[in-house]
């Protein structure tokens, strides 16, 4: 145990030097991790668009602490008492599952979890999808553990006590395709690796043993099919204390620590993508450079592509020259883009080669090596440190001076990122929005010396012409992510042209963080036009209606319905609603968990919006208290011609008192219908 030990008590900085290494116990932080009771396909890149609807809210992220399940009761008895065999842990790239496994290795060999467990083993796919030689699993398992003398076969001859960390099955989206492709039964018996892991996951081999399996959300769906009854959670990254920890570990100085995590807090966007481990990092890792260079934070740093930018260049500038910076920025973005084109994260010797990567220090800031053994030979490969800096550099290759077919090649990955659902083309297409930034632009001429190519500019402007004229319109993700685009370019004429298309906006049933709420209001308050905007249940809370508000002055029609508002938000959308050139003629709060100790705000609030003309509270809980305020709405408010109090629990007397009000209104000459 002492030599697993040794292996799993330490982890490599992503950018850190060659011996280098820092505890994982000082740099794990629990995550929270809640049991998932249906497969859902989630957006795998949660973390740059700028956060997971679970952790959005503080009070919810509080109360989902409060849930968490540790990692020792992954393997615990259900709601049912049955045990499960096989678990899925569940998250998008950079949430921390490979962290997780690899605290569960040290704290089973530390005898503090599983003991019920004679031996478990870590199998990473990356690395598992990289051998091309027929292998047995034993063999497998024997090469994977650092000492030789592991009594493999005995082991093995007890499968019951056995777990297996699968890390990573997304790597294997390409090997493991055929459903009908031959099956491994034989531990000792010679076979591909897919037809192992096939064996494996589908228990025709070692059908009494444990596994945990880590993937990406967004590849659940698939895994699905290979496991019979398996428990599923989600990793949902830190809890507000558990950024907070982590900040403080980071730093060993104090108050650098405090300055850092109290400058996050005040960035909205920046702090809805800390709940990632990967963006927590990032960031540190940022203000550590400020910090060693005296410098001041970066005030500017406001999207997800100015983090990566001023990492990039920090980290480039600190190990060469701006000339050979420019030549490594090139050679890794070229990279990069021929990863994504061909959908792989895993690069041959030759192709580093082909790209001119030949610099050690570089290849050690942002590539991992990897040594794979076939028999007596063995070969390098690599893959960069986390996958979201293999979608910066290839929306970097882009951005840097025209290249031949890099246009056309633009206009591809622009079409397949529509096209297709599984979002490995996302912040790809996110960052290269982001580097229109004129200030990011400006940036990385003048840190990096290098020239950057501005017809894509007016690539990206017409690509979401198009996309705004489709027919059929955009589904609700889609348009989504291009309102998360709009917003990381920052650039206000940019995106008042291109809003100028979306006067309807619906993004109904999807669940919206702050980020997403951010990025929303950006669009519609840099916008020409007044806008329709559905937003019918998208688990809006109230940190995002605090965020939604601000843009509340550029809607003609507003629809909040099937959200739980309830009163203590009521407090933000009057807010919002009493700012002077708000002109909402339609508002519709179906459904929302009103009562009557929010009729009077809302009531007086709306009765100065002379343009409103339609009222929808269907199906909340308005009793006869809240008449005289419908009452005041209505003589106060003259263009009002509905109001719907359909299904609220209003007593005859209170019906009756309303229906005199429509009938004397009438009587004026106004139009009016009340819907009880």
């Amino acid at each position: 145990m002492e030599t697993m030990i040794e292996e799993y008590q330490v982890i490599e900085d992503k950018n850190s030097r060659l011996g280098e290494s820092i505890l994982l116990n000082k740099r794990y932080i629990p995550p929270i991790i809640i049991k998932k009771h249906r497969w859902q396909e989630d957006d795998l890149h949660q973390i740059v668009a700028g956060g997971n609807k679970d952790l959005d809210d503080l009070n919810q992220r509080e109360n989902l602490e409060c849930i968490s399940i540790g990692i020792d009761k992954l393997f615990e008895p259900n709601e049912h008492g049955l045990l499960a065999s096989t678990v899925v842990l569940q998250g998008p790239s950079g949430i921390g599952k490979t962290t997780t496994l690899r605290k569960i290795m040290l704290d089973w060999a530390s005898g503090n979890i599983y003991e019920k467990f004679d031996y478990i083993f870590y199998l990473s796919c990356k690395e598992m999808k990289l051998i091309q030689a027929d292998t047995s699993l034993a063999e497998l398992l024997l090469s994977n553990c650092k000492d030789p003398k592991t009594p493999v076969s005995e082991i093995l001859a007890n499968p019951e006590n056995l777990l297996f960390l699968i890390d990573g099955f997304d790597e294997l989206r390409f090997s493991l395709d055929y459903l009908n492709s031959k099956l491994c039964s034989d531990p000792h018996e010679k076979a591909s690796i897919s037809c192992i892991f096939n064996g494996l996951l589908r228990r025709t081999v070692l059908d009494k043993s444990h596994l945990l399996i880590t993937t990406w959300s967004m590849a659940a769906e698939k895994l699905k099919r290979y496991l019979v009854s398996p428990c599923s959670f989600e990793i949902l990254g830190f809890s507000p204390k558990g950024q907070e920890v982590y900040f403080s570990n980071f730093f060993e100085d104090e108050q650098q620590a405090k300055q850092a995590y109290t400058f996050v807090q005040g960035n909205k966007m920046v702090y809805s993508m800390c709940f990632a481990p990967i963006v927590c990092w990032s960031v540190c890792t940022v203000f550590q450079q400020q910090f060693e260079s005296g410098q001041s934070l970066d005030e500017n740093l406001t999207t997800s592509t100015s983090l990566f930018v001023f990492f990039v260049t920090g980290m480039l500038n600190h190990c060469s020259c701006k000339q050979t910076a420019q030549k490594h920025l090139q050679s890794l973005s070229s990279l990069a883009e021929e990863g994504m084109r061909k959908h792989t994260i895993v690069f041959e010797e030759e192709q580093i080669k082909k790209h001119n990567l030949d610099a050690e220090n570089i290849l050690a800031l942002f590539l991992n090596k990897n040594q794979c053994q076939e028999g007596t030979m063995s070969r390098s490969t690599f893959s960069f440190v986390h996958f979201t800096f293999q979608e910066f550099f290839a929306a970097l290759f882009f951005v840097l001076e025209a290249k031949p077919q890099s246009n056309a090649n633009l206009i591809k990955l622009l079409k397949d990122n529509q096209e297709k659902t599984d979002g490995f083309l996302t912040a790809t297409v996110r960052f290269l929005f982001g580097l229109l930034n004129g200030d990011t632009v400006g940036f990385i001429q003048k840190n990096l010396a290098c020239k950057v190519d501005f017809q894509i500019k007016e690539i990206l402007m017409k690509w979401v012409m198009v996309s705004a004229t489709k027919n059929p319109p955009l589904k609700e993700q889609k348009l989504l992510e291009l309102l998360h685009y709009l917003f990381e370019t920052q650039d206000v004429e940019f995106v008042k042209a291109a809003m100028e298309r979306f006067t309807e906006i619906s993004l109904s049933s999807l669940p919206l963080t702050v980020a997403d709420c951010l990025a929303l209001t950006f669009c519609i308050n840099y916008s020409y036009k007044k806008h329709t905007l559905h937003l019918q249940d998208c688990q809006l809370g109230y940190q995002q209606l605090d965020v939604l508000m601000l843009g509340i002055a550029n809607c003609l029609y507003l629809s909040l319905s099937d959200n739980k508002l309830e009163d203590s938000s009521v407090k933000l959308l009057c807010e919002g609603l009493k700012q002077p050139d708000c002109e909402l003629q339609s508002l519709t709060l179906n459904v929302t968990g009103l009562t009557d100790e929010s009729a009077m705000d809302l009531c007086y609030a709306l009765s100065e919006k002379q343009m409103l003309t339609e009222l929808y509270l269907i199906g909340n809980f308005f009793t006869d208290k809240s008449v005289s305020s419908i009452t005041y709405l209505i003589e106060n408010c003259k263009r009002l011609r509905i109001l719907s109090l359909y299904k609220s629990p209003l007593t005859s007397d209170g019906i009756k008192k309303l229906m005199r009000l429509e009938k004397r209104i009438r009587q004026s000459g106004r139009r009016l219908i009340i819907i009880v």
